[in-house]
């Protein structure tokens, strides 16, 4: 049986992996400004593919463009993982995307409108959600440090 994309798609479909990855490496380079388009084209060719997203909103953040990152981000959360799961050429499992995102939101909140009490929350649920089936690029150890270190901030 063949799979959801037609034999004569599999150029989108590489097509669409080279964009992801040569965005990966510009982001990687800290050359956001030069990823930005790469993933947004990306995510105009599939608009429902999760890694195209979540790169979308990450280097936006990085550029400090946190309201347009929180926008992706939240309708990231708010999307069925079946709409991903049939949406994006690579079959990306968005569990693992989802998980960052709630980090990712905690991030851009915080930066966004500098406010403890609004940005928190998303920290608490991507500490929650954390469990060994799902993967992050984040580590457990990292993510506590971070969320910590944020903190103090606010505590003075």
């Amino acid at each position: 049986m063949p799979g959801p994309y037609p034999t004569s798609r599999m150029s989108n479909i590489e097509q669409h992996e080279q964009l992801i990855e040569s965005g990966l490496a510009l982001h990687e380079a800290f050359r956001y400004a030069d990823a930005l388009p790469v993933f947004r084209e990306a995510l105009e060719g599939a608009p429902e593919c999760v890694a195209a997203q979540y790169n979308v909103a990450n280097t936006l953040h990085m550029l400090g463009e946190n309201a347009e990152a929180s926008a992706i981000l939240k309708n990231l959360l708010a999307t069925d993982d079946d709409t991903f799961r049939q949406g994006c050429p690579l079959g990306q499992e968005p569990n693992g995307f989802k998980l960052d995102a709630l980090y990712l939101l905690f991030l851009v909140t915080l930066d966004e409108t500098q406010s403890w009490a609004d940005a928190y929350p998303y920290a608490l649920e991507h500490l929650n959600a954390r469990d060994d089936d799902v993967d992050s690029v984040f580590s457990d150890e990292f993510v506590a440090d971070e969320i910590r270190t944020r903190k103090s901030r606010y505590d003075q």
